[in-house]
């Protein structure tokens, strides 16, 4: 992936802690949504205070988008988090059909192909909601994705 790439080059790099937490903790958000995005949300945050310097799998503005997908209502303490968070720049990775297939063909994908396209567009509209402006990605291989990145910090 791009952020093993970026990783390998040196870079700060921070995992996508729902993926993390599915894999490590076996926490399955089915039993209970709201608790589940909690701590995930909680977890964002950290990672955040603690990585300023970092490259994001996802982070704060991705969990309040999350919220609006799922219709759950969203803290207030979440929006006000997703106002002080500046992200220097946002790479957009929209929905890749490959991708999907292959990188999410394990136990921790629970959406279908349908839902990760209009998790997508909730996600484009909620950074835009936060002032951000993401750059598309394009669908080429992870060395090419992450010349991409750096050309563009």
């Amino acid at each position: 992936t791009v952020l093993q790439v970026l990783s390998k080059k040196g870079y700060n790099t921070v995992e996508e802690v729902a993926r993390s937490y599915m894999k490590n903790l076996k926490i399955d958000p089915h039993n209970d949504l709201e608790t589940w995005q909690q701590a995930v949300e909680a977890k964002q945050i950290v990672n955040y205070q603690m990585n300023e310097n970092a490259f994001f799998d996802r982070n704060i503005i991705d969990e309040i988008a999350f919220r609006k997908f799922r219709n759950m209502e969203i803290p207030l303490h979440l929006i006000q988090k997703a106002k002080e968070v500046d992200y220097d720049e946002v790479f957009f990775f929209d929905f890749w059909e490959e991708i999907y297939n292959n990188y999410y063909d394990d136990m921790s994908n629970t959406m279908s192909m349908g839902d990760a396209r209009k998790l997508g567009s909730k996600l484009l509209s909620t950074y835009n909601s936060f002032g951000y402006r993401p750059l598309f990605m394009n669908q080429e291989e992870p060395v090419k994705r992450t010349e991409y990145i750096l050309n563009n910090i």
